[in-house]
């Protein structure tokens, strides 16, 4: 997502030719973007992440439409106004910067990446794009980034390479973060969303390389389309095997992983299959409804991605109030740990949303050590011990199951 260069239009240097090529190209790349755009639910991931991914998409529109007005004029062989040129090329520097910084936002909420809520580290990350900005808009003024001459010539001014050092470190940070991700995690969830991410740059960088050799050609946009597309594949593919309110993997994931885990088992390498079911979920929806009754079951799996990050671990929702989490194939797991895990990182992340009532689980596990076990066997075995805890908890508040 390099700063593809396309102000230089901003003399009548295109023949015909290019100029219908170039509104071609970029008429193209709205009407791919347009569809990915509406199609864009929270289902495809948390909140955040499709706000920044929709950032992203509005930035990209604005720096495809400065290409379009710069082109309309180009088409009748007129000079711009130089307070036009100027106010295009401003619009086409902060878009292009900011669909760096939305990637870079969208990529650390991708990857659940700790830094992204620490105040200091928010301001860190904007103030490049507050300094750019500002020098952006002064620019007409002091030739600072840019200047457009008398004839409507686009010239870069001695502080442009602060504008590509910034684009090129928004760009190249959200790799840097996925193939740390790739090295340092055993998450399958959180592998898949980095090898994604990192696919997105391969369509931008080739064709920034490439129109480097050949000026006052769109190549660059539609780079741009295809790094998004990939992305929007596997959002999209994503969405099958994810849970639309928690953002957890879902029961048609979570069968597969057992699969595999199963396939893997042996003595000297066994697993631990945890069920989870909430304790008095009922009362909590019949007390402060059902949109409170879904803020319980975000924040159960808020403490379990914790857990799962903790412990190198796969969370899952099954349905209704019923959750699964479980270890990879390794040989020192203390499945009493992890229970211990579960029940107080549930606790923390209870404090830290300020829950109006006390969320307490029921849990169960057993052991697979042999590939001759099936996933039923497991999941009701496991669903055996946590009905024994519930039944103990109920007996301890006087309730019935």
């Amino acid at each position: 997502m390099s700063y593809g260069g396309n102000i230089m239009m901003m003399y009548p240097s295109v023949n015909s030719s290019g100029v219908l090529i170039y509104l071609i190209a970029d008429l193209s790349c709205i009407f791919l973007m347009v569809p990915m755009l509406m199609n864009l639910k929270t289902s495809a991931g948390s909140e955040k992440e499709v706000l920044c991914l929709k950032e992203m998409i509005w930035s990209f529109f604005v720096y495809i439409i400065c290409d379009l007005l710069m082109v309309f004029f180009l088409f009748d062989q007129e000079v711009l106004p130089i307070w036009l040129c100027n106010v295009i090329t401003v619009a086409d520097e902060l878009s292009i910067l900011l669909v760096g910084y939305f990637w870079l936002q969208f990529g650390m909420e991708r990857l659940s990446f700790h830094y992204e809520y620490i105040t200091w580290f928010q301001i860190m990350l904007a103030l490049p794009l507050w300094i750019c900005a500002v020098l952006s808009i002064l620019s007409p003024f002091f030739g600072l980034f840019f200047r457009i001459s008398a004839e409507g010539m686009y010239i870069r001014g001695p502080l442009f390479f602060i504008e590509a050092a910034v684009i090129l470190f928004y760009n190249i940070s959200v790799p840097g973060i996925s193939f740390y991700v790739l090295g340092h995690t055993s998450s399958a969830s959180l592998r898949q969303k980095a090898s994604s991410l990192i696919k997105f740059v391969i369509a931008p960088l080739l064709t920034g390389i490439v129109q480097l050799f050949t000026p006052n050609t769109p190549i660059m946009c539609l780079g741009l389309v295809i790094g998004f597309y990939f992305v929007y594949i596997d959002t999209v593919n994503m969405q099958i095997y994810n849970d639309g309110l928690t953002g957890l993997n879902n029961r048609r994931r979570a069968e597969y992983y057992l699969q595999e885990c199963i396939d893997g088992a042996s003595p000297e390498k066994p697993f631990y299959l945890f069920m989870i079911d909430i304790d008095d979920f009922k009362d909590i929806n019949d007390t402060y409804g059902h949109v409170e009754g879904d803020h319980a079951l975000k924040t159960v799996a808020e403490s379990l991605k914790q857990t799962a990050d903790q412990n190198h671990g796969f969370a899952a929702r099954i349905g209704g109030d019923e959750f699964l989490f479980s270890t990879y194939n390794e040989s020192d797991v203390d499945p009493e740990k992890i229970k211990t895990d579960l029940t107080d990182n549930l606790e923390a992340m209870c404090r830290k949303n300020e829950l109006l009532y006390t969320l307490k689980m029921s849990v169960g596990y057993t052991r697979c050590d042999s590939k001759q076990l099936k996933t039923a066997e497991l999941l009701e075995q496991a669903d055996q011990m946590q009905y024994q805890n519930k039944h103990a908890h109920h007996a301890e508040t006087g309730k019935h199951r």
